[in-house]
Order: C-alpha cells, then structure tokens, then sequence
C-alpha cells in the first residue's frame, strides 16, 4: 500500500503546483496595447447641420366646415445651404393631449442661405374633427 499512497501524494502535490502556476499566470496583468494613431475628428453629418440650422414657425385654421387643416408656415435659413422642397410632419393633438392625426406635405419652395421663407395657406389635407392642437416639425429636404 505505501507504494499507491506514495503515487497519490505525488499526484496531488503536482495538480497543486500546477494550479497555483494557472493562478498566478492569470493575475498577472498585461499592460493594454496602446494606439499611437492620432483620434480621428468626429464631423458632423452635412445634412444634421442644416437641419440644426433651420428653425420653423407656423400658424394653423380649419377650413373646409373643419375637416381640412390650412397652416402658414415661416422657414429661417441661418445655414449655408440653400434647402429645397422641406418636408414638414404635423401631428395633431385631441383636447386630452393624445396625438390622433398626422398629416405630412411637401412645400416645393427654396429656402436660400441666411433667408425666411414665408409659406402661405400650405393645405395639410384632411384632419379629424377632434384635433385642437398641432405640432408641426421639419422632417426632410433636398438641396441642389
């Protein structure tokens, strides 16, 4: 028997060293590969830029015995780029705050650089009856 308990003992003292060989190689750390490239500048998208440029204005009827939405919309250019053809999102809200209507126009106009575009009784189309209030927004344009 001395001979098995002698092998065991070997075993369990080289699983023990190689162990503590496995623990200690994982604690050590190795310093983070470092990128010597200089940051590449983040630029903004020509196209968020001139949208940020754009500010939009408006004032809104019902016409049609209520059913259809008129609005006159003010368009400030601070921007570079002449736009074309905004596109302009109205949604509109019942007397309780819920968005119940969407309607969406494109207004073939140019927006010059450092302008205001007036445009005047833009008709939004049809709207439903319960619609007290409109937020209208840009949503798209071109450029030439």
């Amino acid at each position: 028997m001395q001979p098995a308990s002698k092998r065991t003992a070997q075993i369990v003292v080289a699983c023990c060293v190689v162990g503590w060989l496995v623990i200690l190689g994982a604690s050590q750390s190795r310093p983070a590969a470092v990128d010597s490239r200089p940051p590449v500048p983040v630029v903004p998208d020509w196209r968020d830029s001139a949208l940020h440029s754009l500010s939009l204005s408006f004032s809104w009827e019902k016409s049609g015995f209520g059913t259809v939405m008129l609005a006159t919309f003010r368009l400030k250019n601070a921007g570079n780029i002449e736009i074309l053809d905004p596109e302009i999102t109205c949604i509109g809200h019942g007397a309780s705050g819920t968005a119940i209507d969407r309607s969406v126009k494109i207004a073939y106009v140019r927006v010059p650089a450092h302008k205001t575009t007036v445009i005047r009784g833009l008709n939004m189309g049809l709207i439903d009856s319960q619609v007290t209030s409109e937020e209208c927004s840009l949503t798209d344009f071109s450029i030439d």
